[in-house]
């Protein structure tokens, strides 16, 4: 076993960096991500799932005091350019 209880082969295999896997240790396998063929319909759900998380963010943001909660949320990234045109 490697420091912090990891198997040494992952460490490894890693390179000593973060192992994507689960909490159970099952590696990342992209299984939850979905696509359903339809582009239109996805890039849809892909806008919704942004914008829920910059709503998310900001009710955080306002409901904290917390000055380290407030520096790792900080402000959102801006749009590019072409997103600003396709939210007009």
């Amino acid at each position: 076993m490697a420091p912090g209880g990891a198997p040494t082969c992952r460490m490894v295999a890693s390179g000593m960096a973060a192992y994507p896997a689960n909490s159970d240790g099952v590696p990342f396998d992209m299984s939850h991500i979905y696509a359903s063929g339809n582009i239109a319909a996805d890039m849809y759900c892909n806008l919704t799932a942004a914008r829920t998380g910059r709503i998310l963010a900001s009710r955080l943001w306002n409901a904290t005091e917390d000055p380290g909660m407030k520096k790792m949320l900080g402000p959102a990234p801006p749009h590019s350019g072409a997103q600003k045109e396709q939210m007009k």
